[in-house]
């Protein structure tokens, strides 16, 4: 079984290096300059550790103070283009929970983004069930349903592993600091983030994983190791239930908020992921599925007749294509790499000879990158530019979605420790762009995997911007698409004919050969 990480020790260093952890754990013999944003500059020195015959990163810290129980805490979702509110006592409670989690460095950058001078107008306190909208969005004349909507949290930071784990907290601060400066945050309509209840997990989920899930708040550490040591490259502390409850309730808050008309489309900044946790089990960091139950509940409760879930993080999203892969009302599409099976999660549903079961067949579309190694460079923009153009918006316009939700993971992007590629912030830029012209506009981005935080921040961030109507020049000049990225959309385009006249009628045998 793979897992993301060999059973081996991993130091600091090694995660910045790491070129593909859960494939051979290789390691590039040289870092690259940008190498020095990934997540160990965000978390305490130390080491990742992985048991021998395991499949889950080690958590055991049973006699541990960073896992002793915190209360939960409010935070103010105060914004100011100057300066944001400082309340004074909900800033030194978040600071003194995480570093009692021993992430001091986050603590202080929570304070450089208070600190980041942003502009002159001052945005009001977001209520619960408000959609105030920001002053500078007013002055532009701008209608609260023209906007963006954006959710996030900063409780969500308090899950979290021992030492250095590539899923780290840093990594949605770090998005949320680089809004912030760009002055995103301002343009956007902010919402209060909730947490998913019960029923509306087992939209997706069976009641034995989200019961399992639910007793687990509030136990002691030692039982939280031994669940996690169930699943495949999961770990747990005392937050962690609750961080993916809030993580699922954010993307369903913005999910309501687009279908009502509220806001054209949103974006959210939450952790843990989502994207590989399947029905009846948790895996690949990811405990419960947000972007599956906001797509589930979108459909049966929201009005959305067809939703469109693009899967663009390097790793094959198996948990939603598990959930809805006999659904013909959600058609997902995932451009992942494969190697044959060898790159994680490595399940055979994830070859793009698969295309789902029963009658979703035709519904499950895997842009599936194989036998990397044999090219000279790595995947990057030209060849995500081919599968958008040749796979992903053909199908999309022929099946013609009520609602798009991406499962928007950055470790494609250039400098990521694990995913091993070169696609560019323009790049997802780029893919945004283009889905923003479908379903009436209604896009929602949801957060997965990025493991280099800074490109992260950047990818995520200039997907924003587009969100928010800034326009793409022409994708051009991206050079060519290398072998792998040719074989891929040649063979996704040959399986899916028959279900897609689309791919039949518009196919280019000049580019795809």
């Amino acid at each position: 079984m793979l897992t993301y990480a060999q059973d081996r020790e991993f130091t600091a260093s090694d995660i910045s290096k790491t070129d593909n952890i859960g494939n051979e754990g290789n390691v590039r013999e040289e870092m690259d300059e940008h190498s020095s944003g990934t997540c160990d500059e965000a978390t305490q020195n130390g080491s990742i550790i992985v048991d021998s015959g395991s499949d889950h990163f080690n958590t055991e810290q049973e006699n541990n103070d960073d896992y002793q129980e915190c209360q939960p805490i409010e935070m103010i979702h105060t914004v100011a283009t100057t300066t944001i509110s400082k309340d004074e006592e909900a800033l030194m409670k978040i600071a003194q929970q995480l570093e009692k989690l021993g992430l001091e460095k986050q603590s202080q950058a929570i304070t450089d983004v208070i600190e980041a001078q942003l502009g002159p107008k001052i945005v009001s306190p977001l209520e619960e069930g408000s959609l105030e909208a920001p002053v500078n969005m007013l002055v532009r004349g701008l209608s609260l349903s023209r906007g963006t909507a954006l959710v996030y949290d900063e409780s969500m930071m308090l899950h979290t592993a021992a030492g250095n784990h590539p899923e780290c907290p840093g990594r949605i601060l770090e998005i949320w600091r680089e809004l912030t400066i760009r002055g995103l945050v301002q343009q956007c309509i902010w919402l209060k983030g909730r947490r998913a209840s019960l029923e509306e997990l087992q939209a997706v989920h069976t009641a034995s994983l989200t019961e399992t899930l639910i007793e687990l708040k509030g136990s002691c550490q030692e039982d939280l190791i031994n669940v996690a040591r169930r699943y495949n490259s999961v770990f747990l502390n005392s937050h962690s239930v609750d961080c993916a409850l809030l993580a699922a309730g954010c993307v369903l808050r913005v999910v309501e908020q687009v279908m009502s008309g509220s806001t054209s489309n949103g974006a959210c900044v939450v952790r843990p992921p989502g994207h590989h946790a399947e029905a009846a089990r948790c895996m690949g960091f990811c405990l419960l599925n947000s972007v599956a139950i906001a797509a589930s509940l979108a459909q049966t409760q929201l009005g959305a007749q067809r939703v469109l879930v693009l899967d663009w993080d390097v790793h094959h999203g198996n948990g939603t294509q598990e959930i809805f892969q006999s659904n013909p009302n959600v058609l997902f599409i995932s451009i992942h790499r494969y190697e044959e099976g060898s790159f994680y999660p490595g399940v055979p549903e994830g070859a793009g000879q698969y295309s789902g079961s029963g009658a979703g067949t035709g519904f499950t579309v895997n842009v599936a990158w194989d036998r990397m190694e044999e090219e000279e460079r790595r995947l990057g923009d030209a060849d995500y530019k081919l599968a958008m153009e040749q796979i992903v918006m053909p199908i999309a316009r022929e099946f013609n979605p009520t609602l798009v939700l991406v499962s928007a993971g950055f470790d494609a992007m250039e400098g990521d420790p694990l995913g091993g590629c070169e696609v560019s912030s323009r790049g997802f830029a780029h893919m945004t762009q283009l889905l923003r012209t479908l379903a009436d506009g209604k896009v929602v981005l949801c957060l997965e995997g990025g493991y280099n935080i800074e490109a992260t921040a950047r990818g995520f961030a200039d997907c924003v911007e587009v969100l928010l109507g800034k326009e793409m020049p022409a994708w051009e000049d991206e050079g060519e698409p290398c072998s792998a990225g040719l074989r891929a959309v040649k063979e996704t385009r040959i399986k899916h004919a028959s279900h897609w006249g689309v791919l039949v009628q518009n196919t280019n045998e000049d580019f795809v050969v």
